[in-house]
C-alpha cells in the first residue's frame, strides 16, 4: 500500500515539475502574442542603431516616435507630440540636460472618478555610449539598456496595450508616461 502510494506520488510530482519547464502546461506562453510584442519592444528599444537612447540624442528621440506610435496603434490617445516633449534641466555647471517625455491618457468612464489618474510610466532614454580607453587606445561601446529601461518601456507598451482594450472597465483615468 505504502509502495503503491508512493509510486503515485514521484508521478504526481514529475507531472507538476514538468509543467514548469518546456513541454509542460505552460509551453504554449512563448508562442504568445504578448511574448511576441515584447521580443518586438525590446528588440527595437535596446537595438545599437538607438545607440543607447541616451538623453537629448537621436537614439532617444526615434524610441520616443516609436513609444508614440505604438500607443496611438492600440488606440490611446496621446496628450504629448509623437516624438515627445521636449524639456530642458539646467545643471550646477551650467549645462542642459535635454530629454523628453511621451504621454498618453485612457479616459476613465465613471463621470465622478474620470478626473482621478492612475499613472503607470517607464523610464525612456538609456545609458547610451560609454567612451573609455583600453591599452592607451579610445574606445567606445553602446550600452542599450535591455534588461533595464528597455524591458520597462516593453512592459509599460503591454500593459498599455491590455488596458486600452478593457477600457470599458476602467472607472478612473489612465496616464502612461514614458519620461526621459
Amino acid at each position: 500500500m505504502k509502495k503503491s502510494v508512493l509510486i503515485i506520488l514521484a508521478i504526481f510530482s514529475g507531472l507538476v515539475c514538468g509543467a514548469q519547464f518546456k513541454g509542460g502546461h505552460y509551453s504554449d506562453l512563448d508562442d504568445s502574442e504578448t511574448v511576441a510584442a515584447f521580443k518586438e519592444h525590446i528588440s527595437y528599444l535596446s537595438a545599437v542603431s538607438l545607440e543607447g537612447r541616451q538623453a537629448g540624442s537621436e537614439g532617444e528621440a526615434l524610441a520616443a516616435e516609436y513609444v508614440g506610435t505604438k500607443l496611438q496603434a492600440y488606440g490611446i490617445t496621446l496628450l504629448s507630440p509623437e516624438g515627445g516633449d521636449i524639456f530642458g534641466i539646467s545643471q550646477e555647471n551650467g549645462d542642459t540636460l535635454v530629454s523628453r517625455n511621451v504621454v498618453a491618457c485612457i479616459p476613465g468612464y465613471d463621470k465622478t472618478l474620470r478626473d482621478n489618474y492612475i499613472v503607470i510610466g517607464a523610464r525612456l532614454d538609456g545609458p547610451g555610449v560609454l567612451n573609455y580607453t583600453l591599452n592607451g587606445e579610445a574606445k567606445s561601446r553602446v550600452l542599450p539598456g535591455a534588461n533595464g529601461n528597455a524591458s520597462g518601456l516593453a512592459m509599460l507598451l503591454e500593459l498599455a496595450r491590455r488596458l486600452s482594450q478593457t477600457s470599458l472597465m476602467l472607472k478612473r483615468s489612465v496616464l502612461i508616461v514614458a519620461f526621459g
